[in-house]
This record gives C-alpha cells, structure tokens and sequence, in this order.
C-alpha cells in the first residue's frame, strides 16, 4: 500500500515537533540561563516542601505565621536582586521565577 502525498506531508511535519512536556507546555525551560533554571527549580523545591504544607494549614485556620517570610528571607529569596548586605544580586528574571 502506496501513501498519497498529503499523508506523507502531514506524518513528516509531526516530526518536527518536541515532545510536548505537560509541566512546561510552552518550553519556557529553554529560554532560560542556567542560573535562572537552578533558581527556579530550588525555588519549587523550597515552595512544595516549607511554603505549601505551611499555607495550607494556615488556609484553614484563617490564620498568618510570620515565620514563613523568616524562612523566605533565610534562604534569600526576599531582597535577592539586592547586591549589596550579603545577598546573591540575581537578576530580575530570576526574581520573577522565585515568585512564580
């Protein structure tokens, strides 16, 4: 059986394409440095594992513990575009990741 030549096009522009990867639909990961990358996935690791048992609880209490910004500022994300005091002076991209 002989494939007609709109199917062959159509099987070879698939091809082309990367494997989609649901955690980063639109590849953002590639458009980042190597430092931003280390940044954004320490601070994932930082969020899932101290912010979001924390927040969550807090969620349901209807309460605000103070400790999580100590604990943010512990590991340098609060003030980290600063240079000066001791902080990492990471760029305001790496910044805007930490948030994200």
């Amino acid at each position: 059986m002989q494939l007609s030549p709109l199917t062959k096009r159509i099987s070879f522009s698939f091809a082309k394409f990367a494997k989609y990867d649901y955690q980063d639909a639109l590849n953002f990961k590639s458009l980042l440095n190597e430092e931003e990358v280390m940044v954004m996935e320490n601070a994932n690791k930082f969020a899932q594992t101290v912010l979001f048992p924390r927040v969550l609880e807090d969620n349901r209490n209807e309460s605000f513990d103070r400790s999580i910004l100590k604990k943010m500022g512990e590991s340098g994300y609060l003030g980290c575009t600063l240079s000066d005091f001791g902080m990492p002076g990471l760029s305001y991209t790496s910044y805007g990741l930490i948030n994200r």
